[in-house]
């Protein structure tokens, strides 16, 4: 539960710790120092408060209040550990200034034919200006398997011809294919792909009550 300002104007009011906030801050920011204020609440004693208001609900673990309270639940203590409420920033606060920046990048990947041809669809979401984007997809080998454009943000689709495939550990090797998503400023983002498929295997057992279970 916190409420952040800079320079005096309010810029956030936050009641989940697992939630990320980007703000604009152009208008408000100025040359020389700036003063970023975060008041937190206590979340112990806010989590009491709506529980009073909306009810006590079963909890297995700890305070029942903290089912209300979107924060770390060990710190209300655990079987490993005591009752302590940390209190604080909990990931890195910084500044970033830019024309335009990769918002999102969503990836996914499908395999057709009897896994013969793999298919990566791409989604890219740029901020700000728009901007040429370039996509570039490696081998596991590391090299250049194909490049395309896109105009700011959209869609593209990269299609192969027998895949490697990705197993799990015991099951085979795990090659995995790069994807790099550039922009022409030099922002540039890097992920790693795999081309695989999962099945629950549900078929009836002989003599048996029910089916099978397994992937």
């Amino acid at each position: 539960f916190a409420r952040a300002s800079l320079n005096g104007e309010k810029v956030l009011e936050n009641q989940n710790m697992f939630v990320p906030h980007r703000i604009n801050i152009k208008d408000l920011a100025k040359l020389g120092d700036n003063e970023l204020v975060i008041h937190f609440q206590s979340a112990q004693r806010r989590g009491k408060e709506l529980e009073a208001a909306r009810g006590k609900r079963p909890c297995w673990n700890g305070d029942n209040s903290r089912l209300y309270v979107r924060k770390a639940q060990y710190h209300y203590g655990w079987d490993w550990g005591p009752v302590i409420m940390c209190l604080g920033p909990w990931q890195d606060i910084y500044i970033e200034s830019y024309e335009t920046r990769i918002a999102d990048v969503y990836t996914e990947t499908r395999l057709e034919n009897d896994f013969k041809k793999g298919v990566l669809a791409v989604a890219v979401s740029l901020e700000g200006s728009a901007s040429a984007v370039t996509l570039e997809l490696y081998s596991p080998e590391s090299s250049l398997l194909e490049t395309k454009p896109l105009d700011g943000s959209g869609k593209q689709t990269f299609n192969l011809e027998n895949p490697h495939l990705w197993y799990p550990h015991g099951h085979g090797e795990h090659p995995l294919y790069k994807l790099v998503v550039k922009l022409h400023n030099g922002d540039s983002k890097e992920f790693k792909l795999g081309f695989r498929d999962i099945q629950i295997v549900q078929e009836s057992a002989q003599g048996e009550v029910g089916s099978s279970f397994f992937f």
